[in-house]
């Protein structure tokens, strides 16, 4: 395993505990808007698309831990309560892009970052129908 590999595995287990923590610790109050006080998971993801179609992948997988992955968790929960359907094609998604992490390939991770762009608009919209529809 790579430096940069291996750097990227131990940043995500680190969000992903941090997020456990906090959910753990603030009693997971999943009826608390997703944009309250940060940037939508749609944005996130967005921005992790136009890095990829860029052919930026580090920075598309850099965007998508930082700005996405932990909003994607709130959204499926929620959604879920309200349509199972779209939090599961959410969180299908989701696992590809994390699938893809590894991945060389910009126009895999571009393809797989524009399904989870529709995919998150769709559970967005599920929860309010006047929520945004896609990426600009």
């Amino acid at each position: 395993m790579s430096r940069a590999t291996a750097g990227l595995l131990a940043a995500v287990v680190l969000v992903l505990a941090g997020w456990l923590t906090l959910s753990v610790v603030a009693g997971n109050d999943t009826d608390a808007p997703t944009g309250g006080s940060g940037a939508s998971p749609l944005s996130g993801v967005c921005g992790a698309l136009i890095a990829a179609r860029s052919g930026d992948t580090e920075e598309a997988r850099t965007v998508f831990v930082d700005d996405a992955h932990d909003g994607l968790h709130d959204l499926a929960t929620r959604t879920a309560e309200v349509d199972r359907a779209a939090a599961g094609d959410l969180l299908r998604a989701k696992e590809r892009i994390e699938a893809l992490m590894e991945s060389r390939s910009a126009a895999d991770l571009q393809t797989a970052l524009a399904d989870l762009a529709d995919a998150t608009a769709a559970a967005a919209r599920a929860l309010d129908p006047e929520a945004a529809t896609s990426c600009p």
